[in-house]
């Protein structure tokens, strides 16, 4: 299958019509998929199915789950009385998601097919695509807290069971770690969730990995299907990050929020940030909260500025029961899967001044700064049951004289103003995401190719150049200038000269093409 792609330059219809240096690769499903694909699609009972989808890195999982979803959207073929309204995608790999930003999990459903990859659509709340709810896991692996992964995709597959299920099937896409710890968390989830169809997308094992899921099947069959790695890699995992992340900054919210999709390419500098203070009765950020690593207090406005977090809406105050242990008037029921608590106080969502709602206020530390934090020595979690993530910011100052916090996010205000009027909290959660390098040197980047020479490029085939060359500037990037040396005026960068600072062996090595074709080649 080879769709049009425009440019500037080139319209393609067919592999051939590809420029020599372009690397794209054509887009081949295997029999097998085809085979399986088509037994899924043609199932008695279209709404009770569940696919789980899992295998190795890089073998095709997101690939033959978006074929299975494309087809069970647009597949017209059945009679009247058996179709289902769209279809519910579990997306829980962390690292690569399909439908948020990297360190997420979500529930989305959704009704139209996936024709674009996933950095071209940032936001999963639009149009025939449908986000019901989201967690942060402020990670990009699970290996950080296996155990709260496991209690977010618990809760993605409670509101699945609630909202959707008989309505339409569900597909479930998973991370690519399937050994040690991995195969623990894979099992634990096909003996939770009990899929009715489970595909091991390798047949090459290993070997431990496979008994391990057939043990944990439940009438259920692993279906081993051939894995399908690309054959190129242009582009690591961090690359695929990075992209996603800048398209979720750069995109524009306003025309996004009305089905359409359009960027903003100026640099985010140009881009008025959201104010929102954290002193006084009426703050707008209730608390901040480090998974992880804990810094001082005196260092957190120094943590978290440049640094990206995750804006979690607490919808009710049992969402901090993992920071202690709550002496309630409730009863506590030990059930399976944790402690649920009965309260019988009221939540936060009957409360909607902020100022009066804050029960769980002896919780929270003040900085120096003002600056309101959870501690967290033990590393707790919040309760996924009672919170779920908005969105992703960019910290992009701390104002400590007028106590607010300068945050770069594509929401719109009444996400937030929702969020108030609702008497729910909103906390900031610091973790282990990937650092927005990309974003400290855009307006650099900008400034220089306004001031510079451009080189005309436009009869240069369209395509990828080689990543290797003997021009050592192209890595060492040497148009930021300071006025000092190693120093510059861009917050968080420094300018590095030559191989000034860099291991030996760092410089980027060209392979000589051309042994063998010279005047002086031998034999």
């Amino acid at each position: 299958m080879v769709e049009g792609i425009r440019s500037s330059k080139l319209q393609i219809y067919t592999s051939s019509d590809m420029p020599k240096r372009a690397l794209l690769q054509e887009l081949v499903s295997p029999s097998e998929w085809n085979k399986k694909i088509a037994e899924l699609a043609m199932a008695r009972q279209p709404n009770s199915l569940s696919v789980f989808v899992c295998g190795p890195k890089a073998s095709g999982k997101s690939t033959f789950s978006r074929l299975l979803a494309n087809r069970w959207v647009t597949d017209d073929s059945r009679p009247r009385n058996n179709t289902w309204a769209g279809v519910a995608i579990l997306d829980i790999d962390p690292g690569q998601p399909d439908f948020s930003t990297p360190g997420n999990v979500s529930l989305v459903h959704l009704n139209e097919p996936i024709l674009s990859p996933s950095f071209c659509r940032p936001f999963s709340d639009r149009g025939n695509i449908k986000a019901i709810r989201s967690h942060a896991l402020a990670s990009v692996s699970p290996a950080a807290d296996p155990e709260h992964y496991f209690e977010c995709v618990i809760d993605l597959f409670d509101r699945y069971q609630g909202t959707l299920r008989g309505k339409c099937p569900l597909l479930i896409n998973t991370p690519g770690w399937v050994q040690g710890t991995g195969l623990d968390l894979l099992t634990r989830l096909v003996a939770k969730l009990r899929p009715s169809d489970v595909i091991y997308m390798s047949q090459e094992g290993p070997e431990e990995t496979v008994e391990a899921l057939k043990s944990a099947l439940r009438g259920a069959e692993l279906n081993e299907l051939p894995s399908q790695p690309s054959e190129y890699t242009s582009r690591t995992a961090l690359h695929l990050r990075t992209m996603h992340t800048m398209s979720y900054f750069h995109i524009e919210p306003a025309l996004s929020g009305r089905g359409q999709t359009q960027w903003n390419p100026e640099p985010l500098t140009s881009v008025p940030p959201l104010v929102v203070s954290y002193g006084g009765g009426r703050r707008g950020i209730y608390a901040i909260m480090c998974y992880d690593y804990q810094p001082p207090l005196t260092m957190l406005a120094e943590a978290i500025n440049g640094a990206l977090v995750s804006i979690v809406e607490i919808e009710d105050k049992a969402a901090f029961q993992n920071l202690h242990t709550l002496k309630s008037r409730g009863a506590q029921t030990q059930v399976e899967g944790g402690l649920a608590m009965e309260l019988d106080e009221k939540p936060w969502g009957t409360e909607i001044d902020a100022s009066r709602s804050g029960t769980e206020d002896h919780l929270i530390q003040h900085s120096d700064d003002g600056l309101p934090v959870l501690p967290n020595p033990d590393g707790c979690t919040l309760d996924p049951r009672y919170s779920q993530v908005v969105g992703t910011a960019l910290v992009r100052g701390v104002d400590t004289r007028q106590q607010s916090l300068h945050l770069l996010c594509p929401l719109l205000p009444q996400r937030f103003s929702d969020v108030i009027r609702a008497g729910h909290k909103i906390v900031l959660v610091l973790g282990k995401l990937d650092s927005p390098t990309w974003a400290y040197t855009e307006d650099a980047y900008k400034r220089s190719s306004e001031s510079s020479t451009r080189r005309d490029v436009d009869n240069q085939p369209i395509g990828l150049t080689d990543a290797d060359t003997d021009d050592d500037t192209l890595d060492v990037q040497e148009e930021v200038r300071g006025g000092q040396h190693g120093r510059s005026d861009i917050p968080w960068v420094e300018e590095l000269h030559g191989s000034e600072k860099r291991a030996v062996g760092s410089r980027v090595w060209r392979v000589r093409r051309d042994l063998g074709r010279t005047n002086n080649a031998t034999d």
